[in-house]
């Protein structure tokens, strides 16, 4: 794919994300008390990041399966890792298991 129609493709996503975590759907990874992140990207990689709550994954993994059935952009649940703090292991389990990844 062209490296500009790529950019205007992953934006969607991008957008898709930010009107999730300003609606309160997501919560994101909380930086400072105003101030949180639910996803960063350079360009083809990009890091996710949320609660360790299997409910904000289960958003976050329809928000990924939606943008592949529009887009046919897949992510690489190879190259894909779940890295977490402080959560129960039931949950961890559960949301690797979402996202097929160890």
């Amino acid at each position: 794919m062209y490296p500009l129609l790529f950019l205007l493709v992953i934006d969607c996503f991008s957008r898709k994300m930010r009107v999730s975590k300003d609606n309160g759907i997501i919560k994101g990874m909380i930086v400072t008390k105003n101030i949180s992140i639910s996803h960063l990207m350079f360009i083809d990689d990009m890091l996710l990041s949320g609660e360790s709550t299997v409910g904000e994954w289960r958003t976050i993994t329809y928000l990924i399966k939606s943008f592949e059935v529009v887009s046919s952009l897949c992510m690489n649940e190879g190259k894909s890792i779940l890295l977490h703090n402080d959560s129960e292991d039931n949950v961890t389990k559960g949301i690797c298991d979402m996202f097929q990844v160890a």
